[in-house]
């Protein structure tokens, strides 16, 4: 969307003109008295989130002796670390947060519509400027005295009505659709532990030890291990930047139970390294070790035959398909009793969690006639749909607003 703007009565205007950072401290002891019932720290702000929708009521949990600065509703929330993660929104609530977050507000009787204020902060323009300026070599930090100077041209008030009306329409439309996006996912996930585990459960189910849940007491289990034609670690070769051999995936490639080549290294092997680890369709890609526990055992179904290798952070499995539909498998292996079985069974060193070979044949899986596999993965597959359409709205919506933003400031 391309709006026609003419900007020639525009004036060239500082952040330092029209806004401030606001600075009332109300200690830990008098906050109670005071109403103050929430606190917000920089991880509740989102990347490129104009409004903050997460905070921490008082009672929740332990809050630190630096959770004193003062807010309030319609004041926008500034982290000041890490500037490129682009975090910056709008309270829609009253409370305290921390040293290393900015309460900033426009001025009294300053010439800028105080709805307009938070878009300022999320253009392109701006969050240059803030990572221009900011100290530190890597998790760069800003502070009011840096970004106080950025520079941008403002509308006469009568266009900044139009115009926040504007961008909060859009801004409005992109938290319906992440509303909607989280739902799906909330859905698919909910659905996906249903018809895994509990489609046949009624009064007759029992513990399962390993499983650590209940079961269908008519449903038997067997290991994983038992059902493999092939499982084996990637290739440890160096890549190189030239672009010589074959295209190696890694962890990154694996995501969202689908695998991106896009970006892919390239490795030189040999004709025989290259038949071993070389992918084709129905293999899928287990994520072996992660620093982040949550990622290790994430897994990817490979659509279709291919060049691809894989690399040693990566374990191939290929399944006996007269026993186990692939596309079954790879959504049985991402619910969350077996990522929790992932877990339990991971071991830790030099700051990774780590599984092995063993550890995934001895997953256990149900034996269920292929029909009833083929069933569960169709139906989950129609609630993916859904779930990737609302994931599609919500980027191109995401990116209509940033448009609009850069467009104006």
């Amino acid at each position: 969307m391309e709006l026609d703007i003419n900007k020639e009565s525009w004036v060239p205007t500082t952040l330092e003109q029209v806004a401030e950072w606001y600075q009332r401290d109300i200690p830990n002891k008098r906050q109670k008295e005071e109403g103050i019932t929430s606190y917000v720290t920089a991880n509740h702000i989102d990347t490129d989130a104009i409004s903050l929708t997460r905070f921490n009521e008082l009672a929740d949990g332990q809050k630190g002796p630096t959770i004193t600065k003062h807010f309030e509703a319609g004041d926008v929330l500034l982290s000041t670390r890490s500037v490129g993660l682009r975090k910056a929104s709008q309270a829609h609530v009253s409370g305290v947060t921390g040293e290393k977050v900015l309460v900033l507000r426009p001025k009294r009787n300053s010439e800028l519509l105080a709805e307009l204020f938070p878009f300022i902060l999320h253009s392109r323009r701006f969050w240059d400027f803030a990572q221009n300026t900011a100290a530190g070599s890597v998790n760069k930090f800003t502070s009011w005295n840096k970004i106080k100077n950025h520079e941008f041209l403002l509308p006469p008030k009568d266009q900044q009505t139009h115009l926040a009306e504007l961008l909060w329409a859009a801004e409005a439309q992109l938290r319906n659709v992440l509303d909607v996006a989280d739902r799906l996912r909330t859905l698919y996930a909910a659905r996906r532990e249903f018809l895994c585990f509990e489609g046949a459960i009624g009064s007759d189910s029992e513990w399962h030890s390993r499983l650590k849940r209940n079961v269908p007491i008519e449903t038997k289990y067997s290991r994983l291990g038992e059902h493999l034609t092939d499982i084996r670690y990637g290739t440890s070769k160096k890549s190189n930047s030239d672009k010589r051999g074959t295209q190696c995936v890694g962890i990154p490639h694996v995501l969202n139970e689908n695998l991106n080549s896009e970006g892919a290294a390239f490795v030189e092997l040999t004709e025989k390294e290259q038949r071993l680890i070389q992918l084709r369709a129905s293999d899928i890609l287990i994520v072996r070790t992660n620093g982040n526990p949550s990622y290790t055992g994430r897994s990817a179904l490979v659509p279709t035959d291919t060049d691809l290798v894989f690399a040693s952070y990566l374990i191939r499995l290929r399944a006996n398909e007269e026993k186990f539909d692939p596309e079954f498998l790879i959504r049985y292996l991402q619910t969350q009793t077996i990522r929790k079985y992932f877990r339990r069974h991971a071991t830790s060193s030099a700051g990774n969690y780590n599984i092995n070979t063993e550890d995934i044949k001895g997953v256990p899986v149900p034996e269920i006639d292929i029909s009833t596999q083929t069933s569960i993965a169709n139906d989950l597959s129609v609630l993916e749909g859904n779930r990737n359409s609302a994931r599609i709205a919500a980027t191109s919506s995401r990116q209509l607003l940033k448009s609009l933003i850069n467009q104006i400031f």
